[in-house]
């Protein structure tokens, strides 16, 4: 089943002492998920039949995240996460739902849900072949990555394994002593602090999630594909915690900076699709090798001059 072979995939990225809330009233889906996914990624699981018992193990115990179908008995999902944000604002959650419901789901105003379409998790479960196939497990990956990130059951620095840079290798300096260099060049990249502290440290993240693409790039390792995914991940992240910052101070030329964010996120998707679309393992680290370039260009360049502007301007508003 292809459910284990993603289990296998992610069983690296994945810290010690994570335990997950999971309610699912089919006991067939509840059993292969807890079987075939949880317990081979290390995950402790508590498993509810129903959105009830959910609620009551929630009550009594302590979980990193919870996984919830939308439609069951006794509790839905979606009341079993009202439940929930009683007393946890901010624990991450999953909520599985069918197409019938999706809008629903959706329409849910949570900055901490995240919706996964059955649609697209079952092609996991049926081992469904074909483009359209492979494409809903992607794009359901996906999905359940960035909703470990958000636990802290992947750490972004972790998907590098054994070959991930030291951090050392990316460091902040006043903007007038900063020398950028190219990844893989001897010494540390630095770079400039802007003084905002939230942006500042999501750029050391960036450059130290590319360190950790390039440690990959050079041993050849398979895993490529989920770090390019936690890169841009982490990228559309930052992007969007830039422009609601950016909101939240009345940035005069706020909308300018959203266009160049759009044009970028549409350059990364093109890019990693690119690596996934690779004839052979050559020309997939060529490709990656390409978007990890197209990125530091990209970051070295708005640093320097967008980035900058903005962030004088929100230190002359009080912000830090």
């Amino acid at each position: 089943m292809l459910l284990t072979k993603l289990a296998q995939e992610l069983k690296p990225l994945i810290r010690p002492n994570v335990s997950v809330l999971y309610a699912e009233d089919h006991g067939e889906t509840r059993l292969i998920v807890t079987e075939q996914l949880f317990k081979p990624l290390g995950i402790a699981v508590k498993a509810c039949n129903d959105g009830f018992s959910a609620a009551q193990a929630f009550s009594t115990g302590h979980y990193d995240m919870l996984v919830t179908d939308f439609d069951m008995p006794n509790m839905t999902g979606s009341e079993l996460l009202k439940h929930v944000r009683k007393s946890n604002a901010n624990m991450p959650v999953l909520l599985l739902t069918s197409l019938a419901t999706l809008e629903i789901v959706r329409s849910i105003k949570d900055n901490n849900l995240f919706v996964l379409p059955k649609q697209e998790f079952n092609r996991f479960l049926d081992d469904a072949r074909g483009e359209s196939a492979d494409e809903k497990r992607l794009s359901a990956k996906q999905t359940l990555v960035k909703f470990l990130e958000a636990s802290g059951a992947i750490k972004p620095s972790s998907m590098g394994g054994k070959n991930y840079a030291p951090p050392a290798k990316a460091k902040l300096v006043p903007s007038d002593e900063a020398k950028l260099k190219k990844i893989g060049a001897a010494g540390p990249c630095e770079f400039p602090l802007l003084g905002i502290s939230l942006v500042d440290q999501q750029h050391r993240q960036l450059f130290q999630l590319m360190y950790a693409l390039q440690a990959q790039i050079e041993n050849r390792d398979n895993r490529v594909d989920l770090m390019i995914m936690a890169l841009n991940n982490y990228a559309n992240k930052h992007l969007a915690d830039e422009e609601a910052l950016l909101q939240r101070y009345a940035y005069p030329r706020l909308a300018d900076h959203q266009k160049l964010h759009i044009k970028l996120r549409e350059d990364l998707v093109q890019r990693a699709h690119a690596v996934k679309q690779a004839a052979d393992d050559n020309e997939k680290f060529k490709r990656a090798e390409e978007l990890r370039d197209f990125i530091q260009e990209w970051l070295v360049s708005h640093i320097g001059s967008e980035d900058r502007k903005h962030c004088d301007y929100l230190l002359s508003k009080g912000a830090v």
